[in-house]
């Protein structure tokens, strides 16, 4: 086929009903000039039959041999991808109808200065991410400021291919935010208030297994993590702490717990010590340190005993 308008980019892994409806919304879009690439990072479970009942031309599957993670899953697919917009969403993602076609009237009265676009996702609770609107284009300052206000990164992102020849994901679990930043140092973005996606929470998330299992999950990626927020605040810590603090204090607390976790007891202690110093009181600051210094063994009954009384940490639970 001749070179899309979009690349519609999907990573998924072990989530069959989800990719099913992921890809159904994709390919019913009015408007057609694009080509889907899907990314299966070694599913085990029937989410590639699941995949092959689709005949379209415009479809291309990818699976990793073995699970590397949404990080890398991501860079496949940016490689493999031919468009000139690239539009990213997730498995348990579904695109609204017309999504495309707004999005393409849009890419092309944007200023060459403009490569990123982000539109509004309506979640199964019937919230809206992003909660606030920036009041302008955003530049490097501008991100770190309404990420600030706003609280998290969750956006449908539509972006100038000549992003992904500049910026790659880090290979870990949860790329999104370094991704963000270090693209937000070299390209503007546009926020439109338009809600052109669904989001839901799969079954199959780790935000609703048990507290053991999530514990699993953390402990195994933990030398990767450590080192995403030791990058995360080695590069772009100076610009959180003056214009994010809340998002800086937020990345020490995870770089500390993650480095505990991890047997990196030194770097644990100095994160948390910068998360502490603005706030010398927290109770999860020195819950974390102490919990940190007896080792994994004891940050394991922390984490569920926490789990099990309700309890939330405003920095987002560990």
């Amino acid at each position: 086929m001749a070179t899309p308008f979009f690349s519609i980019i999907v990573t998924v892994y072990n989530r069959p009903q989800e990719i099913w409806r992921c890809v159904q919304s994709c390919i019913t879009q009015s408007f057609q000039d694009f080509e889907l690439i899907v990314v299966d990072d070694c599913s085990t479970d029937n989410t590639l039959q699941v995949l092959g009942q689709f005949d379209d031309p415009r479809l291309k599957i990818i699976r990793h041999p073995c699970n590397r993670g949404i990080g890398a899953a991501r860079n496949t697919g940016d490689d493999a991808a031919c468009g000139t917009w690239f539009v990213r969403i997730d498995s348990d993602h579904a695109l609204l109808p017309g999504a495309l076609e707004t999005l393409h009237k849009l890419c092309l009265a944007l200023p060459d200065e403009i490569a990123v676009v982000g539109a509004r996702y309506q979640w199964e609770s019937g919230a809206v991410t992003p909660r606030i609107l920036p009041e302008s284009d955003l530049d490097y300052v501008g991100r770190i400021r309404w990420a600030e206000a706003e609280g998290g990164y969750d956006n449908l992102s539509c972006t100038r291919r000549a992003v992904f020849e500049q910026v790659r994901w880090v290979e870990c679990m949860d790329p999104n935010g370094l991704f963000q930043l270090d693209q937000a140092k070299l390209f503007r973005a546009r926020i439109i208030p338009n809600i052109l996606a669904l989001e839901y929470t799969p079954c199959t998330s780790i935000l609703r297994s048990p507290a053991p299992q999530r514990w699993e999950s953390r402990r195994q990626r933990a030398p990767a993590q450590a080192d995403y927020y030791d990058r995360m605040l080695q590069e772009h810590g100076s610009a959180l702490i003056a214009d994010g603090p809340f998002q800086y204090r937020r990345a020490c607390l995870w770089a500390a717990f993650f480095s505990f976790l991890a047997g990196r007891r030194r770097n644990g202690i100095v994160h948390i010590f910068r998360y502490l110093r603005p706030a010398p009181f927290s109770l999860s600051g020195w819950s974390l340190l102490f919990a940190g210094l007896f080792g994994p063994s004891a940050m394991k009954v922390g984490y569920i005993v926490r789990d099990r009384l309700g309890a939330a940490v405003k920095d987002h639970e560990l």
